[in-house]
């Protein structure tokens, strides 16, 4: 979680390590409160749109999915054109969150007929953002995810498995 005292420089630290590794994308993602909360932070201080992607159990007022594009019907989709995206998280264990935020963004994207987004990576800010039973290289071929993981505590950068 980030608290009031340490969200400057956690945030600060994050960004910095994007423009490190020269991560390129066009929009931040994040689910759930560490995510959103991490996530709407940096993308005040990028300059970034930022994507909330809900709980399929959630019941509360919006989309499944909250974006720009929601409230504008004469942009719908184009935010998503040629796009790339980070998802901030607070950590990881299973993965599970990660894959679950692409799939429901790809749906999304199908089911309107928008071309589908790329996710570039994941920025995990938290100072245990891998818990110690998780294997994260097993994580990135369970998962089937090709990009990699950025550990701004720890100054670590996960690779992706290469998936064809």
């Amino acid at each position: 979680m980030l608290y009031p005292k340490q969200a400057p420089k956690r945030i600060t630290d994050m960004e910095k390590m994007l423009k490190m590794e020269r991560v390129k994308f066009d929009m931040i993602v994040g689910q759930g409160n560490s995510g959103v909360l991490g996530g709407v932070l940096l993308s005040v201080q990028m300059k970034k749109p930022m994507v909330i992607v809900r709980k399929k159990a959630e019941k509360t007022h919006g989309c499944l999915i909250e974006h720009p594009d929601n409230f504008d019907s004469h942009t719908k989709g184009k935010m998503f054109q040629e796009c790339r995206y980070i998802i901030v998280d607070d950590g990881i264990d299973t993965g599970k969150t990660i894959t679950r935020i692409n799939k429901t963004i790809k749906q999304h994207c199908k089911e309107n007929t928008w071309p589908i987004p790329e996710c570039v990576g994941v920025i995990l800010y938290d100072q245990r953002a891998i818990s110690c039973s998780t294997d994260i290289d097993g994580v990135h071929d369970d998962e089937g995810w090709d990009f990699p993981v950025y550990d701004v505590h720890n100054h670590v950068k996960y690779e992706g498995c290469d998936i064809d």
